[in-house]
């Protein structure tokens, strides 16, 4: 079953672009240009604000690439994702995104470039696919994995059923209220959610339409999905 709703609408990705570099990653160490494991070096000048933890660091640090994915994913870290960015190239994230197909997609500045007139774009759809993309990843479980330890279960988690795994990422801008997951029952097929919400006044509001949308994909496959 599949439903939509101004799927292909594009809207300003917020922290979501953050699957398409996360995905990058993964693309470039399957193809062996990068590994994993691989030591870089986070230097205190270079941090940047925002969500997460690694600007509250007052030394240099040296974290593998795969630890700063986590840090991109779990807790929205910008300071991590920038880092990444510049590892990986924006240039290849956006050719990554064209060759699966998310026409509305494309990364134009690192996180919170203030400075910058350009934005990062998206849409429900896109986000999908890009979902569906770590499924089809022989890197699936390390993602999956990654996204089953999002700290920001507000959203669309907030009144799922316990028993679901839910493996997520959040988005959010003055406006926007973003949420997107995969979520597994059992051993069961995943059901793919991707929640894009803006123009809202009352940040509020959204989160609570996503906790109401949550609950009834959680109530759906607890019913329905054996």
């Amino acid at each position: 079953m599949n439903a939509e709703w101004n799927s292909s609408l594009r809207v300003r990705s917020a922290s979501l672009i953050k699957l398409a570099v996360m995905l990058e990653v993964f693309r470039q160490a399957e193809q062996g240009s990068l590994s994993l494991t691989a030591p870089i070096k986070v230097s205190s000048h270079c941090m940047t604000g925002g969500s997460g933890v690694l600007k509250t660091l007052e030394v240099d640090r040296t974290f593998s690439i795969l630890e700063l994915v986590t840090l991109m994913i779990t807790v929205s870290d910008n300071s991590a994702t920038n880092k990444l960015i510049d590892l990986i190239g924006i240039n290849r994230i956006n050719s990554f995104c064209k060759d699966i197909g998310c026409c509305e997609t494309v990364i134009q500045r690192r996180m919170m470039d203030l400075h910058s007139d350009k934005d990062n774009w998206t849409s429900a759809r896109d986000t999908v696919t890009m979902l569906k993309q770590i499924l089809r990843s022989p890197f699936q479980n390390e993602m999956l994995s990654i996204l089953c330890s999002q700290q920001f279960r507000h959203k669309l988690p907030a009144l799922m059923n316990p028993c679901l795994a839910v493996g997520s990422k959040t988005g959010e801008l003055p406006g926007l209220e973003h949420d997107a997951a995969i979520i597994v029952k059992d051993e069961g097929e995943p059901v793919i959610a991707a929640v894009l919400l803006s123009d809202f006044k009352n940040s509020n509001d959204a989160i609570m339409l996503h906790r109401n949308i949550g609950e009834l994909l959680s109530k759906f496959m607890m019913n329905n999905l054996s």
